[in-house]
């Protein structure tokens, strides 16, 4: 029998742990401590450090004492921002935050939901077949931890994902399906701040100031638009700014186009990715929503490297593939062989609005 004192105790807990995105060290230690006493055998893998985190994704294995088919559940152990000391209460018939917080009911109570009924099913001694539990990090920031769970954890995974899974040394793919279209991210509020960072491409350089793409945009899509390009920066340094500019203005999103000057200096790509990687943890760590735009090699195919794809894939962002090769392909829409002009701009700004609609960020 469901045990109802129990499994209210426990959502009360868990709603009282800090859990924010790539936050999730103390929720996760909680859940193997109590996993582990019922009998569970937990491992978890290293996706925090691949995703700036605290913790990685958990797996959880219950033999099973009868015949059948294993059983998967999945829950997330993350909750949206704020979400650090939360103080759950009784106010009527409701259990409810002080105001302060969110209460972190999603995914408290899929949490707790489990751990009453797996509890529940041992103590009544009843048989049952293997049952396998996957709670994953991250999950608030566009499903960024369940991107590098390992199949091969995971007995009742199809075939397919296991063999994907050691192909790509423990990181599935995801299904061909779901790449088909941009990762999904949260409405933007009407009063959402938005930051274009980067080099001369967001600062607008061979256009006038109401010109530049950033402009531009905000007048599409209605939102206050925060221009951060400096002409001539390399990556390195936007690292070193990038920080400042998160804590002061606060955005909801973060537009990413940077790069171009490190490409002009042939750079090591395997460096421009790191710099670029540490921005954008930067940015997912503050609960910041990432859209990445890619930039054209310079050369004659204008063919953006490989590393744009590879981050947005890592951190499963939206990315803006080809607008800027298609732009600087065209002597009509630019100002010199590495800058758009005012109408390439505008081309510019036009696809990230398709983007942000196409991504969830903006309505349709």
């Amino acid at each position: 029998m469901i045990d109802h004192n129990r499994l209210f105790n426990t959502f009360m807990e868990l709603c009282a742990i800090d859990s924010e995105p790539t936050r999730e060290r103390l929720m996760a230690d909680r859940l193997t401590e109590r996993l582990s006493s019922i009998g569970f055998a937990v491992s978890e893998d290293d996706t925090g450090k691949k995703i700036g985190g605290s913790a990685g994704n958990l797996y959880a294995r219950l033999e099973g004492t009868a015949a059948g088919e294993a059983l998967l559940f999945s829950c997330h152990m993350d909750r949206v921002v704020p979400g650090v000391n939360v103080k759950p209460r009784i106010e009527g018939d409701y259990i409810v935050s002080d105001g302060t917080t969110v209460l972190g009911a999603d995914d408290a109570s899929g949490l707790a939901a489990i751990l009453e009924g797996i509890t529940a099913l041992k103590q009544a001694g009843k048989a049952h077949p293997t049952i396998e539990l996957v709670l994953s990090v991250a999950e608030e920031l566009s499903l960024v931890g369940s991107k590098h769970y390992l199949f091969t954890l995971v007995s009742c995974a199809s075939k397919d994902y296991r063999t994907a899974s050691r192909e790509s040394a423990g990181i599935a793919p995801l299904p061909t399906a779901s790449r088909s279209k941009a990762p999904q991210v949260p409405l933007l509020a009407a009063d959402a701040t938005i930051l274009a960072f980067g080099d001369s491409i967001t600062y607008g350089t061979g256009a006038g100031d109401s010109e530049s793409y950033p402009a531009v945009l905000a007048t599409l899509i209605g939102r206050k638009l925060i221009n951060a390009g400096v002409p001539g920066e390399v990556s390195a340094t936007g690292v070193q700014r990038l920080p400042e500019l998160l804590e002061r203005e606060l955005p909801a999103l973060l537009i990413l186009c940077h790069g171009g000057n490190d490409l002009l200096a042939r750079a090591n790509h395997q460096l421009i990715a790191d710099n670029l990687r540490s921005m954008i943890r930067m940015a997912v760590e503050r609960g910041v929503v990432v859209l990445l735009v890619a930039v054209p090699s310079p050369d004659l195919t204008l063919k953006p490297p490989s590393l744009y794809e590879d981050l947005a894939k890592e951190f499963n962002i939206p990315l803006e593939l080809k607008v800027l090769q298609r732009i600087l392909g065209k002597s009509s829409l630019k100002s010199d062989h590495i800058h758009p002009n005012a109408a390439g701009y505008r081309q510019l700004a036009e696809a990230l609005a398709g983007l942000m609609k196409k991504c969830g960020a903006l309505s349709p």
